[in-house]
């Protein structure tokens, strides 16, 4: 075999390679994280309390379930999904001067 065959075929092989490392590497559409869609994780600004929160959004029966971070100030909220869409509360959430960031509760699976 000539050099210019040997390269060509050494590259297919590394072209083949690298596209099913990186396929077998991708989350399969079964195996999506499943949102809880009527959970929200809040991180709050330092001095907010829930409280405060659930009194600005009262109207959708925002209410604490736990506390997930003391130190970082993150609690998880239950809403009436009938109320409002869960994408909608987490944009009128994120513009909230008293809350540094929210997101939606994926249910997750322990690692092995």
């Amino acid at each position: 075999m000539d050099k210019k065959r040997l390269l060509f075929i050494s590259n297919i092989y590394c072209i083949c390679f690298a596209f099913s490392f990186t396929y077998s590497c991708k989350t399969k559409s079964k195996e999506l994280i499943a949102t809880q869609n009527n959970t929200v994780i809040i991180d709050l600004k330092e001095s907010v309390t829930p409280e405060q929160i659930i009194a600005d959004f009262n109207t959708i029966s925002l209410q604490q379930e736990k506390k997930i971070s003391n130190a970082l100030n993150i609690h998880l909220f239950s809403f009436d999904e009938n109320k409002i869409p869960i994408d909608t509360l987490l944009l009128k959430l994120k513009e909230s001067e008293k809350v540094d960031n929210a997101q939606s509760n994926k249910k997750t699976n322990a690692r092995n």
